[in-house]
């Protein structure tokens, strides 16, 4: 190789060396003020963290947790119950027009003797209050709320020794609620939930053998509601104008009046059986617009629940 293309060569090896020196020392010195800025900022914030106390985020077996913004909203919005009377019970062998007499009918018809009855969310009593007064033979019956307020009222009008009243969570059930049961009542409840899914893998845990999960929710799929959508409108489950306004007119506390998730009949069944662990889940239809089809309803909710019926169902642990 000719003297001048060495000392090329020598030349270009020469300037990459140097960039490369200057660039280790670049980062280098970058990498330094990056961490004496870091331990500035810790020096700085240090005197406070010495003052915090750190509270662990998962609840221990048997603590009662109650999410603070739920329980401020359900508090308030039935902070009258404290001083209202006894519902009025609803009789046994009517054909259900609602998600009440529904409950009630097929509770009256399956429930066995001496059975022990957990209702979670039992809002004013209504389903409890039937039963007793229709005769069922339970022998115990926990009535289960996440709101103060509904609990203090019920005390004052629930008397029968068998009725017992429990604050409880439904999201984690069998930590607040001692027992194992016949059945567990929900009743518009699980579309408020966070966690469906683990809340009721966790309410089988509750159950005897061979007990059941009596669940009514809204059915998404309802044909009034596939009409909205088809127009382009929210298809509310909980409340009216979007989601933005209560059944009584009031701007709604929570969207849709707090509903987190909707479900299908086939979509709930699904979620029940592979993911909860239940046996088998059965459907008890209803029909919730008698002036509109009266007995033609009813028969079509029988026999097309998936279109008519708003979802009721038996789910065996």
């Amino acid at each position: 190789m000719p003297n001048s293309s060495k000392k090329f060569s020598a030349a270009i090896l020469s300037r990459r060396n140097r960039v490369a020196s200057d660039l280790q020392r670049a980062i280098k010195h970058r990498w330094t003020i990056r961490q004496e800025g870091a331990a500035r900022r810790i020096d700085r914030i240090a005197p406070a963290c010495a003052e915090l106390s750190i509270e662990p985020l998962q609840p221990t077996k048997g603590t009662q947790v109650f999410p603070t913004r739920l329980s401020e909203h359900y508090e308030t919005k039935y902070a009258d119950d404290l001083t209202a009377a006894a519902p009025t019970p609803l009789p046994l062998d009517m054909v259900p027009r609602n998600r009440f007499e529904g409950a009630v009918t097929t509770l009256a018809a399956v429930l066995p003797k001496g059975a022990d009855v957990l209702e979670l969310g039992a809002g004013n009593g209504l389903v409890a209050e039937s039963l007793r007064a229709g005769g069922v033979p339970f022998a115990n019956y926990t009535i289960g709320d996440i709101a103060k307020a509904r609990l203090d009222g019920l005390r004052r009008t629930f008397t029968d020794p068998r009725f017992h009243l429990v604050q409880a969570n439904a999201e984690q059930a069998s930590a607040t609620v001692q027992g194992r049961f016949d059945a567990v009542v929900m009743v518009a409840l699980i579309e408020h939930l966070i966690d469906p899914m683990g809340a009721m893998t966790d309410v089988r845990t509750l159950l005897k053998p061979g007990g059941f999960a009596y669940i009514d929710t809204p059915n998404i799929a309802k044909w009034t509601r596939r009409v909205k959508l088809a127009c382009g409108w929210f298809p509310a489950t909980g409340s009216r104008n979007e989601g933005l306004t209560t059944y009584s007119g009031k701007d709604s506390d929570l969207h849709d009046e707090g509903h987190l998730h909707y479900f299908t009949h086939r979509s709930l069944k699904l979620m029940l059986t592979r993911r909860c662990g239940y046996r088998s889940v059965e459907f008890r239809p209803y029909f919730e617009s008698p002036r509109i089809l009266g007995r033609t309803g009813t028969e079509l909710a029988r026999r097309v629940p998936q279109l008519f019926s708003e979802i009721a169902c038996i789910a065996y642990a």
